[in-house]
């Protein structure tokens, strides 16, 4: 399996969507969000320097 999240993400839902017989429209609508939030967190590292994370 690829190591990219998202793609990650989709399949895990794609598996769990078979197995509950999930309404094909609204695994489509979580398929495909309206929004993504991103975030980014400065971290200060043990060597003392900052990398964003």
């Amino acid at each position: 399996m690829d190591n990219n999240p998202w793609q990650r993400a989709q399949a895990q839902l794609k598996s769990a969507a078979s197995h509950i017989e999930l309404d094909p429209l609204t695994l489509l609508r979580l398929e495909n969000p309206d929004r993504i939030v991103e975030v980014s967190l400065p971290m200060k590292m043990d060597d003392g320097s900052v990398q964003s994370v």
